[in-house]
């Protein structure tokens, strides 16, 4: 009885995924050097550093970039290496395609 030939599985360098880890390290200082800012906009504004109509409208503005920013760390640079996981294997062969290749 002849044996099943046995997927060999090779690490090969993911050029695709080195920019992804590249650029995310990049907006990260930006990221929070804004949200820094952001937050202490809002504790002067909290503490009474300006009073008006036009204060409160601009409270208002403040604080929905503030939840926009949140948003974007928490759900887009955070994740962002998620879909790339498991993305670093390579089979030689692919199954039911004799001599085929798989990502």
């Amino acid at each position: 009885m002849s044996e099943q030939p046995v997927d060999e599985v090779v690490m090969v360098p993911n050029p695709y995924l080195a920019a992804l880890r590249d650029k995310r390290t990049e907006s990260l200082p930006p990221l929070y050097e804004l949200r820094t800012a952001l937050d202490d906009a809002v504790s002067a504004m909290d503490q009474g550093a300006w009073h008006s109509t036009t204060a409160d409208g601009f409270y208002a503005e403040l604080t929905g970039q503030l939840t926009t920013l949140t948003g974007v760390r928490d759900n887009v640079v955070a994740p962002s290496m998620t879909p790339w996981r498991g993305c670093r294997r390579w089979s030689s062969r692919a199954r039911g395609t004799p001599g085929g290749t798989a990502w």
